[in-house]
């Protein structure tokens, strides 16, 4: 996952009063989606920080990486603080395996809330050919259907489990809380 982009901070004024704000207030979604796809981490090594230009904020970018052993590689570079417009503004999240990979680019952050179109290619074998994959909707609201109507189902009876249960998230936290842990820790002090 990498975020290269200016986010409009203005736009909420309630994160000044916060003690967290880039991992628990953004992150935490690609967390989510990154644990969806391959399970929890067995351990985590994050650093979240502030910027000059938003010295009321609490942290506004964030180095993570996620520690899945020897063979999965999971990084996180996010940077909602690069006011510099222009082709090398990003916000994409790539998955490699060993036969097959995507690639989207995460286009209502772009120029946020506007946005501009998401864009998704996936290439399914080794050297093999791009596809791009059409894309319908909007991240609002149209992330949330099917989570959303999925819980007004099991409140009605119609289905008998969530989609995302509680338990889930309260998994996703613990990575946060983890991230969180490894930021206070600090680095490996070189030796003198």
């Amino acid at each position: 996952m990498r975020l290269n982009l200016q986010t409009p901070w203005e736009s909420f004024p309630f994160l000044e009063k916060e003690e967290r704000v880039e991992i628990q207030v953004h992150t935490v979604h690609y967390l989510d989606l990154i644990r969806s796809f391959v399970g929890d981490p067995k351990g985590v090594y994050a650093r979240t920080m502030q910027h000059p230009d938003f010295p009321q904020l609490a942290s506004t970018k964030s180095g993570i990486i996620l520690d899945y052993g020897d063979f999965l590689r999971v990084n996180l570079s996010i940077n909602h603080t690069f006011p510099f417009k222009g082709p090398q503004e990003d916000a994409i999240i790539q998955f490699q395996g060993t036969n097959g990979a995507a690639f989207t680019r995460l286009g209502l952050l772009l120029n946020y809330p506007e946005g501009r179109p998401g864009h998704l290619e996936c290439c399914r074998e080794r050297a093999g050919a791009w596809e791009t994959v059409p894309l319908k909707g909007s991240w609002f609201p149209d992330a949330f259907i099917g989570t959303m109507s999925n819980l007004q189902r099991v409140a009605a009876g119609e289905d008998e489990t969530l989609i995302s249960p509680v338990q889930d998230a309260l998994r996703t936290m613990a990575v946060v809380e983890a991230c969180y842990t490894s930021n206070d820790a600090g680095g490996t002090p070189l030796p003198t």
